[in-house]
């Protein structure tokens, strides 16, 4: 229980999502309505990440108790 609370201080990077740029103020019709996008100028990337007291330490336990 204590390795898992340590844990989850800790995140492991997998894979990292990059930056996108969206186009602001632009109309989409769909299902004969006009809707109009919100503004974003800049979207920053996003890293997705395994937190360690909350899956990799509940999983080697899991593995070795089995």
């Amino acid at each position: 229980m204590l390795a898992s609370l340590a844990g989850s201080f800790l995140n492991i990077p997998i894979a990292q999502l990059p930056e996108r740029n969206f186009m602001s103020g632009e109309e989409v019709p769909f299902f004969g309505m006009r809707y109009a996008i919100p503004v974003v100028i800049d979207w920053p990337g996003t890293i997705i990440a395994v937190n360690v007291g909350g899956a990799v330490i509940p999983g080697l336990l899991r593995s070795t108790c089995s």
